[in-house]
């Protein structure tokens, strides 16, 4: 789940060099054969309708290599995100910041360290 942002779909298709398709009832950012994942929420607006074009969480099926796309995503929107994990660890525990637990998910899925919390300035490691 992206923890600072949303991203609009527009915004992916203009900024990377991913597509989206639809497949089997569900959008998917395409990055060649070995790399994709699937569009899972929308955003719900101010005005509290849906906005579809607007995704806030990816979810990984765990047989694709999905790094080479998060660190594009990262590094041209500087999108810091958690996961399942952190989300649960946060109900349950009443854990009000959230940022030592986004930290701890980006350092987990990806070797990702935070340089600028504040601003989602995050340094990719050499893949």
């Amino acid at each position: 789940m992206f923890y600072n942002r949303t991203i609009s779909k527009q915004e992916i298709l203009e900024n990377t060099p991913f597509k989206i398709e639809h497949h089997n009832g569900s959008d998917w950012i395409i990055a060649g054969e070995k790399s994709n994942l699937r569009i899972v929420t929308t955003y719900t607006n101010e005005n509290g309708k849906v906005d579809v074009q607007s995704i806030r969480e990816l979810e990984n099926h765990g047989f694709k290599d999905v790094q080479v796309i998060f660190d594009e995503l990262i590094t041209k929107f500087n999108l810091l995100f958690y996961t399942d994990n952190e989300w649960h660890k946060q109900i349950m525990e009443n854990i009000e910041d959230m940022e030592p637990l986004v930290r701890e998910a980006m350092r987990r899925n990806g070797g990702y360290e935070i340089e600028d919390f504040d601003n989602g300035i995050v340094k990719i490691p050499n893949r």
